[in-house]
Order: structure tokens, then sequence, then C-alpha cells
């Protein structure tokens, strides 16, 4: 049978009309209640197959009296939105497709019954991760609004980029718009682009939007330290990181803001629909919509910086409970996450430059690298960015201050001349020794005995 279907996502159930089912069979009564407040008893059910595109769906349909739903059927999210089915709402229409099933693997051995919870959520929550653009969500409850400080319009000139690099660009903009992440633009506003080598060799486009950024009127919100995150999740056993899908894609921009985000290219101008990377005020407005999200939760183990979440439990059940708590939250969210960069139930787990596990927290791997095979210092730039790299993690070096102090002399503005004496070689490679030892500092906890324990001296704290 052939029927006109109403789509109605917001419905949990799916429903007929009492004239169009066949072979009805008594059921349990249930109490539907419509949008307006009103309610009807349906006592009567069907069960059928449907066919919408290319999804086949075994559902249970309710029967309703005819003056109930507009159409012969109802289409609720039982149909819709359950277990492998998406529905896809476009400007053209919409469609159904199955989804892929996820493979995602805990990084510890789980019991089989604790395996079976596991999958059963992954797959009950499928609708929460995206491994491509298409599946990626957005936000429905924040947007993203730009306020400049003059109404004068911004104008920057575009750079050049390269006649080979020119289908590089056409390539990624027509990506974003097959995606709607930008559209067309007549912005008075306009701000260069730039490409950029990622990891893997591939190329990013980019916009320069430090023009924008002078004119925007800065958002205050508190950025949490390290040691503020960490000790959120201090005697914990496993632990559970959560990585967005391209996180600021899903914070869509107010309207009267995409104006301000035009940038200009050699094939025209484009604008972005969600908020892009590089506006000053992007990592205060993400990280508001997250730590929004995180305080829904009942539990205070859930920690975030930026695009990554990371639950720490004491055990299997717990970390269950809080997945499942946080993923319910993602989902009414509208948010996606990317499985490929999540990891369930790790023992040992790297956040921020630094490896955190049930031990303590120390330097990244990473990072010590890049601590261990620093050239020789030849000029004062170069010293300067050792000390920034080690300074990182100067809490994990005892008396850090003296140990650096030749080489924190060189960077005095009274010092013209370039000198590395048997001092600064010595402070160099000490520095290394201590950092390349994996040094391990216990998280911090709030609720301990505290002791304090000061020294000082005319060249350094300790």
């Amino acid at each position: 049978m052939v029927v006109d279907a109403f789509i109605d996502p917001g419905s949990d159930r799916t429903l007929v009309r009492e004239s169009v089912a066949r072979n009805s069979i008594p059921c349990d009564p249930i109490i539907l209640k419509g949008f307006a407040g009103g309610s009807f008893v349906c006592d009567k059910k069907i069960n059928a197959v449907i066919t919408i595109d290319e999804c086949v769906v075994n559902a249970v349909i309710y029967v309703v009296n005819d003056n109930l739903i507009p159409n012969a059927l109802l289409l609720g999210s039982d149909v819709l939105l359950s277990k492998n089915r998406r529905m896809i709402i476009d400007s053209d229409g919409c469609r159904f497709e199955t989804i892929k099933p996820l493979n995602i693997k805990p990084e510890t051995e789980l019991s089989s019954n604790e395996k079976r919870q596991f999958n059963e959520m992954i797959t009950e929550f499928r609708q929460c991760f995206a491994e491509t653009i298409p599946e990626m969500g957005r936000c429905q409850t924040k947007q993203m609004d730009i306020q400049l400080i003059h109404d004068k319009p911004i104008q920057s000139r575009a750079y050049r980029i390269p006649l080979a690099k020119r289908q590089v660009v056409d390539r990624i903009v027509q990506e974003l718009l097959d995606n709607e992440i930008i559209r067309h633009s007549n912005s008075t506003y306009s701000s260069p682009i730039v490409l950029v080598k990622k990891q893997n060799g591939e190329d990013r486009l980019c916009v320069d939007y430090r023009a924008i950024n002078e004119a925007t009127r800065k958002r205050p919100y508190p950025m949490p330290t390290v040691d503020e995150i960490m000790s959120q999740i201090a005697d914990s056993t496993y632990f559970i990181t959560l990585d967005l899908f391209s996180g600021y894609y899903q914070i869509e921009l107010t309207e009267s803001s995409k104006q301000y985000t035009a940038f200009i290219t050699h094939n025209g101008q484009y604008e972005f629909n969600v908020m892009p990377f590089g506006l000053v005020n992007a990592p205060m407005e993400f990280q508001s919509v997250i730590s929004g999200i995180i305080r829904q939760m009942k539990s205070k183990r859930v920690i975030n910086y930026i695009d990554e979440v990371i639950i720490g439990c004491r055990d299997i059940a717990e970390g269950m409970d809080l997945l499942r708590e946080l993923l319910t939250i993602l989902k009414n969210e509208g948010l996606t996450l990317r499985p490929s960069k999540c990891t369930f139930f790790a023992r040992k787990i790297e956040f921020l430059g630094h490896t955190v596990s049930e031990n303590g927290i120390m330097p990244g791997t990473c990072k010590i690298n890049a601590v261990v095979n620093f050239p020789t210092p030849t000029t004062i730039t170069e010293v300067r960015s050792f000390l920034g790299l080690t300074g990182f993690f100067r809490k994990f070096v005892q008396n850090y201050a003296l140990i650096a102090k030749p080489l924190t002399s060189l960077l005095r503005n009274q010092i013209r001349e370039f000198k590395w004496t048997e001092e600064c070689e010595i402070a160099f490679n000490l520095l290394k020794k201590h950092l390349s030892e994996e040094p391990v500092l216990a998280l911090y906890k709030p609720t301990s005995f505290h002791e304090v324990h000061t020294d000082a001296s005319m060249i350094g704290l300790a």
C-alpha cells in the first residue's frame, strides 16, 4: 500500500489513521499528548513494514482517529531516527539513509556484559558521531554574534595565490559551499586568505582576520588553566576523551554577523554560515558552549578545554553512566563527535601537552622529545624558545628558576652580545636531564591536607 505521510521527528510514535489501518490488534493503552496539550488514549496498533527510499523498517504503528493527523500516516522519530537510520532534510526535500555502523573499541578489555552495554550505547547514539562533513551536527541552542566597535567597512587587500594553487582553493571553496559551511557574499567587508600546509601535507584554507579582530568587541570569558582542569579528575582510574568533529563549524553565526566573516579569492567573495577559525572571540565562544554542556552534568568528573572533553571515572560502571549522560546532552544540543579521535576507558591519555594516568601527571612524550632534541642555542631568540618550552613544565623541575638562571640572564636588555658560557651549557643540559627523566606529579586534590613549603633567594623562588 502506498500512502501519503506527514514527517514529524518531534513525535515519539508513528501513527496511522483508523480508516487506513488493516489487521489492527489490541495493545496496552498509551496516552498520546499533542503539542497544544490535548491527549488521546490509543489501544490499537498494527505491525507493518515501511519502505522509505532504500530503508526498510519493521515498525509498530499506533492507530488513531482520522481527524488527529493530517495525512494517512504520521512518521515519528521511532521510525525516522532509530538505530541505524537517519533523516536528511535539505532545501529540496528530505531523504532517508542507512547509517554505517561505527567500529569503536575501548582501550581496556571489558567483560562480555560491559562490552555489550558499550556497543548498544554507541549504536543508540550513532547520530552523535560524524565521520564526514555531511554527518556533522549543528548546535541547536547557541549562535555566535560578532559586534564591532565601529561601523566603518573593513576591506583588506587579497594576498596573491600562486597559479598552481588556485585549483586547490577552488576545490576547498566548493567543498565548503556544498556543505553550507560558506555561501556567496556581497558584503562590504573582506579579509584575505592564505594556504597553510597541514602535518599530512594537505593544504588548509585560512582567513586572515587580523583587521576584523582589531575592530571586534572582545568577549571576556575565563579560560581554565591546566591545574584547574586536572584537579577535577583526580582519583580516576579510567579516562574517556571525546573530540568534536570540526567543532567550530558546529556553531552557527547570527545572520547579522556573517557579513564580517567575508573573504575574497580569485574567483569571488564568500562568507561563513558557521564560526570560522581565526576570529578573536571564537575560542571563548566555543569554551562557553562546551562549558554550558558540562554544567548540565550531575558529576564534576567531566572536564574540557575548547573542543576536547575528558571523563574521569573510578570504574567502568561509573564511566558508562557518565558517557550515557553526556551523549544524551550532546544529542539534545545537536553536536557530533569525531570517533577516530575519541578514546574510551584508557588507562593513560595525552591532554594539553601532558600525559595523565591514575599515577599522576607528567610532561607529554611529544614535548619531552622536543626538549631532548632541542639543539644548543646560538641566538637570543633560540634561548627564549627553549625557556618557553621548558618553562611550560617548570612545576616538574625543583628549583627551576635557579637552574635556568644562566639562561634567563642572557635575555636581559643590557646584554648586547650573545655569549654561550659553560654555566649556560650546564643549565641547558640539566633542564633537559630533569624533564627527560619523566617526572611525575600527583593530580591536585582540593580536599586533601595541604602543606606549603617556601624558600627564597636573591636569584629565584622555589
